[in-house]
């Protein structure tokens, strides 16, 4: 009554026959005791979910999951409309909203705050690294609250650090849109929940580590292994073909590699052809790759390793923009970094190798500096086998070269214009050759820029045919 809490006592008045004939009533004010165990049953029921949240942590409990049932029991707990669990980007100063309960459809997952900006209640409890309770929004001073809360009419609620306040991971906020006085009590309780978060986000981030130098120790043995058997393997295959066919097989095959395959550059197109491939499936279907810097199908890892003779590689295709030009293609297949090693040996170039692996990071450390070689491997291979083809044929093979913008690479004053063609060269006196060709008039300047530019060419006589050519 009034506000306060009555316990009534009654008791029933007999007459001398036994019969109730009135009735007596006390009543006692208990509104004191009532108040401490209200605030004792509170106080336990916080404890018990604390204790509840951390027993989940400790069973390994997945952390999105875990995230989830926490921001559910704070709020019930609490009585509010909302709570958030919000995870630091400190490149991006930006607190992505990762789980919550009681936002707008399409928020969780997606909303951003500031992590500096003087309007957000989540910057202004990173920088003091202490609680932040909030009794009224509308009249609060020091922050005037993001858009978030804004948005959804938030008046009060709490927010702590998850983490250290050197090492912040993240922010845990409770949110409701009545005015509430939160004391030391719910402070206390939401912070308890924030600990276990950080507990078990440390676990997580310790197992995975753990996790992946298992997985990259695993990769690094099953590589040497698999690099001791192509060494070998390739030893015995005769023809280039034979050998890239066998690389791709055999990186494949390993529990550390998904799949693998060999291209090197057509010079008329740019493009990089498909030489050698191994669990590929369809991804290489309908995919262009290219060595022109100015394309940006040549911007992938494939054409950069051919353009600058290193290695390259894709820590996580996710978030990397080297796919880009394949993003709806790449996401089809269940790969996360990728290599792009060029096949070399000596100032030959023969192709580039790509091999793509499930784990993110996969071509990091001693794993990279043991994939870089196999395009030493492979490229002094092939140079091997072909030496070998031409040493034991009794074929003559002819070869067209395409040297692209040779006399700006000579750095010639000359313009290139016309056609020069080279048609014979006979030996005449020891390492001495006499050359034949013919040139159109308007590339004679050219020619002669040419013999006085290159040092194993002595001089051109230029004769006129009688077409008028020469």
């Amino acid at each position: 009554f009034g506000g306060r809490w009555y316990r009534i006592h009654t008791l029933p008045v007999r007459d001398e026959d036994g019969d109730v004939f009135a009735a007596m009533g006390m009543s006692q004010d208990v509104t004191e005791r009532r108040t401490y165990e209200r605030e004792l049953e509170r106080r336990v029921r916080q404890q018990e979910t604390a204790a509840e949240l951390g027993h989940l942590g400790l069973e390994g409990y997945d952390v999105d999951e875990l995230m989830t049932e926490a921001a559910e029991r704070v709020s019930a707990v609490l009585d509010a409309d909302y709570c958030k669990v919000l995870d630091l980007d400190a490149e991006s100063e930006q607190l992505l909203l990762r789980q919550g309960v009681g936002w707008d459809d399409g928020v969780v997952g997606e909303a951003t705050v500031s992590a500096v900006e003087a309007d957000s209640q989540a910057a202004y409890t990173l920088a003091s690294g202490e609680p932040v309770v909030v009794e009224d929004l509308a009249t609060e001073t020091r922050f005037s609250g993001p858009a978030l809360l804004t948005d959804h009419d938030v008046r009060s609620g709490i927010s702590v650090v998850i983490g250290s306040s050197e090492d912040p991971w993240g922010i845990l906020g409770v949110h409701d849109t009545d005015r509430q006085v939160f004391g030391d009590d719910e402070v206390t309780f939401v912070q308890s929940v924030a600990n276990v978060l950080a507990t078990a986000i440390a676990r997580h981030s310790g197992e995975q580590a753990l996790h992946r130098q298992r997985e990259r120790l695993a990769a690094l043995v099953n590589l040497n292994r698999t690099i001791r058997e192509i060494t070998d393997a390739v030893i015995d295959r005769s023809t280039r073909k034979e050998i890239e066919r066998t690389v791709c097989e055999r990186l494949a095959a390993t529990e550390s590699y998904e799949f693998a395959w060999v291209g090197d550059v057509d010079v008329a197109s740019n493009e990089v052809p498909v030489r050698a491939e191994a669990g590929t499936g369809d991804y290489l279907d309908d995919v262009t790759i290219t060595v022109d810097p100015d394309d940006e199908r040549g911007q992938g890892p494939t054409g950069r390793a051919l353009r600058t003779g290193e290695m390259q590689t894709t820590d996580d295709v996710d978030i990397s923009d080297a796919h880009d030009p394949w993003r709806d293609h790449v996401e089809e297949y269940d790969f996360h970094s990728s290599a792009a090693v060029p096949i070399t040996h000596a100032d030959n170039t023969y192709g580039v190798l790509n091999v793509y692996a499930r784990r993110p990071n996969a071509f990091e450390g001693q794993e990279r500096e043991v994939v870089a070689q196999l395009g030493e491997i492979v490229g002094h291979a092939i140079a091997a086998a072909e030496r070998k083809q031409a040493l034991m044929s009794d074929e003559l093979v002819e070869l067209e070269f395409r040297i692209q913008d040779l006399f700006g690479a000579l750095d010639l004053p000359a313009e290139p214009r016309g056609t020069i063609t080279i048609d014979h060269a006979v030996p005449v006196v020891g390492e001495d050759f006499l050359v034949y060709g013919t040139t159109t008039p308007d590339a004679v300047d050219a020619l002669s820029a040419l013999v006085e530019t290159l040092p194993h060419w002595d001089e051109v006589t230029v004769d006129e045919d009688a077409s008028g050519g020469t």
